[in-house]
């Protein structure tokens, strides 16, 4: 049996919970009785109050030492699954497609592919300031792994002037799930 990611966050924070609620309770009781009990044969006498009437502290640590234990275990909860959310970076997505033979510029482009919602190879090439032809190149190799589509979309350039270009959109992932 797997377990899953959610599954192990949840037996870790479990776990934590159990772990800092007795560590806390035990740490709250030893303090307690050395305040309390500064020698075995010396007992610390209830106080009187104002109103004449004596107060004992009652003090029960379980309560406190539950709560420390809860929010440690929350704490712990959401870290794990706020870390299953992490933004793929270029370099992982493309060591995970098998294109590990990239280079410093292709991953710069495609830095910029992930990042934007569509595309085209002329705001690709002034993004990067590669030439036409290397984000052509790259495009077309994302094409072939299936990470990125041409979306049928045309742009025209911003000087209005020109052959509009192909639209593109990144479709690989883009978290880690």
């Amino acid at each position: 049996m797997k377990l899953t990611h959610i599954q192990i966050g949840f037996l870790i924070s479990l776990t934590l919970l159990v772990c800092t609620t007795g560590f806390s309770y035990l740490i709250f009781n030893q303090t307690l009785e050395k305040n309390l009990f500064s020698d075995e044969d010396e007992k610390i006498e209830p106080s009187a109050s104002r109103s004449g009437s004596v107060s004992v502290i009652n003090f029960d640590p379980l309560p406190f030492s539950l709560g420390i234990g809860s929010i440690v275990s929350l704490i712990a909860m959401a870290s794990w699954i706020g870390s299953s959310r992490i933004k793929v970076d270029a370099v992982s997505l493309m060591l995970d497609n098998g294109l590990g033979d990239m280079t410093l510029n292709d991953l710069e482009i495609v830095k910029h592919m992930m990042s934007s919602e569509k595309f085209t190879v002329p705001e690709l090439t002034g993004k990067t300031n590669f030439s036409r032809q290397t984000v052509w190149r790259q495009v077309n190799k994302m094409i072939e792994e299936e990470l990125v589509k041409e979306t049928g979309e045309k742009k025209l350039p911003k000087s209005g002037r020109g052959k509009p270009s192909k639209v593109f959109r990144f479709i690989g992932p883009t978290t880690i799930q």
